[in-house]
């Protein structure tokens, strides 16, 4: 049910760093992922599935770090705040029948747009980084109302 919010993306980002021991991230992730399955409306046809709408879901993220150099090693400490599930907005119908051939459709606009904090570690050595952060949704946008916590592992290469 969550695979809207989880997957493999394309994964940037731009760092700012305003003093030798403090920087600013601003980071995209790209994803084509599943957003819905299509059922048929047809009330003699319940579990037949009709089909998938797939999407490029963005997710954006404004992070503050940390910086710790180490010989020839940095690490960084961060600390963000972001927005994610940007395009997933649709229509979704909902057929109510009374009988076996009157009904009414009724449509639901559906968002699964979600606020996100994350921690988070880096290392980076030479042009090669990696990043593993802890993020935290208090706003869940499915069925489910329960806050939810998510990893992220990023592998990164750096091109300047």
């Amino acid at each position: 049910p969550d695979s809207y919010i989880s997957g493999l993306g394309f994964h940037t980002t731009q760092t700012y760093k305003f003093t030798k021991k403090w920087l600013i991230n601003f980071q995209q992730t790209i994803r084509y992922d599943a957003l819905h399955q299509v059922w048929p409306l047809d009330i003699n046809e319940p579990y037949r599935k009709v089909g998938e709408n797939k999407r490029l879901i963005f997710d954006l993220n404004l992070e503050f770090g940390r910086r710790f150099q180490r010989k020839k090693n940095e690490f960084t400490a961060l600390l963000g705040v972001g927005i994610s599930g940007l395009n997933t907005g649709y229509v979704q119908v909902i057929r109510q029948y009374s009988n076996a051939t009157d009904f009414i459709d009724y449509k639901e606009d559906i968002n699964f747009l979600f606020p996100t904090i994350s921690a988070g570690f880096g290392w980076q050595k030479g042009k090669y980084l990696t990043q593993i952060k802890m993020g935290y949704c208090w706003n869940n946008p499915t069925w489910s109302t329960y806050p939810f916590f998510f990893p992220e592992l990023s592998l990164q290469y750096k091109i300047k």
